[in-house]
């Protein structure tokens, strides 16, 4: 498997970024990336891609990271309604693109963040997303983002997390293997059987652990317990809900497996600091783009001073 390492040491810059969405059979155009890197992720249908002669196809949830100096370009049609969002960033130092086996990547993996020098993480070229809500609203915050001023950009912030929230998502030691595979089990089995009446005790139940486990379990692989998880899906079910859809707060609430509105208001408050409707207008403006709109965005003056290469990229000739 082809792995790309960030040296999360120096700056992230932000590039440009959108949600692309179609409404007829579209195929994706030939571009080719100089000197940034692109993140896809997606949402809806199906995106078929030859990334340099290797054929891939994205269905949703999953994500690619295209590296710079590479052609790409669609190889068949998707289907009405694809949508992704993609967003392009620049690091400061070159990353590496290596071939490894999960034993070849462990010992790197668990030494990321030991120290202040082993601050490389490492990420597979294309994965399937476990926590798909929580990626979408992080990406949707970085597209919604207006920085206040030329050089300060939280958008690099933002796009620095995106990438360890990916890189803790997707990293695995040997030691915690075993409780991943059940944790995940477990996740699976909670996102089938979400309610707002579903209890921890239930869960452990239908799982054959014992409740006080599961709960320690839960918080050696996710750091958090079983109810503080149950909690984190409904609200970043709520907060995908909020900025994906015109849904009323009602039924965001009631769609979110709340019990009722009020106390869908307060725990949405207290974990986000902002009442949902807050939440939706800080959240709206992004870039949207569809087979009739090529965006093509300026890079940055302030990126342009910072880096020592500049990354064009656009239609292949």
């Amino acid at each position: 498997m082809k792995y790309v390492s960030f040296n999360l040491g120096k700056s992230i810059f932000y590039y440009k970024g959108g949600e692309f969405r179609t409404d007829q059979p579209w195929q994706h155009q030939a571009v080719y990336h100089h000197g940034d890197y692109e993140l896809i992720f997606c949402l809806q249908g199906q995106i078929f891609l030859t990334l340099n002669q290797q054929q891939l196809v994205l269905k949703p949830h999953d994500l690619l990271i295209v590296p710079p100096y590479c052609k790409m370009v669609g190889n068949a049609k998707s289907p009405v309604g694809t949508a992704f969002y993609w967003l392009h960033f620049l690091p400061q130092e070159r990353a590496q693109i290596t071939e490894q086996t999960p034993a070849s990547i462990a010992p790197m993996i668990n030494a990321v963040g030991q120290s202040k020098h082993q601050q490389t993480i490492f990420l597979p070229l294309k994965f399937a997303v476990a926590n798909f809500e929580e990626v979408t609203v992080l990406i949707h915050q970085i597209l919604a983002s207006t920085p206040p001023r030329p050089y300060l950009d939280d958008r690099n912030l933002l796009t620095a997390a995106l990438l360890i929230k990916l890189f803790s998502g997707t990293a695995t030691t040997e030691s915690t293997r075993a409780d991943q595979r059940r944790v995940a089990t477990v996740q699976e089995w909670i996102r089938a059987h979400m309610s707002s009446q579903l209890t921890v005790e239930e869960i452990a139940d239908h799982n054959n652990f014992n409740p006080d486990y599961l709960t320690r379990m839960f918080k050696r692989v996710l750091g958090v317990t079983t109810r503080q998880y149950l909690n984190r899906i409904k609200i970043e079910t709520a907060s995908s809900l909020l900025i994906r859809t015109g849904m009323p707060i009602k039924e965001v609430a009631a769609n979110s497996f709340f019990s009722d509105t009020r106390t869908f208001l307060r725990r949405f408050k207290a974990m986000t600091g902002l009442t949902p409707t807050e939440y939706r207008q800080s959240n709206r403006e992004i870039h949207h783009n569809n087979p009739h709109i090529d965006p093509q965005i300026p890079l940055p003056k302030q990126i342009e001073d910072l880096i020592d290469y500049i990354p064009e990229n656009g239609n292949l000739k």
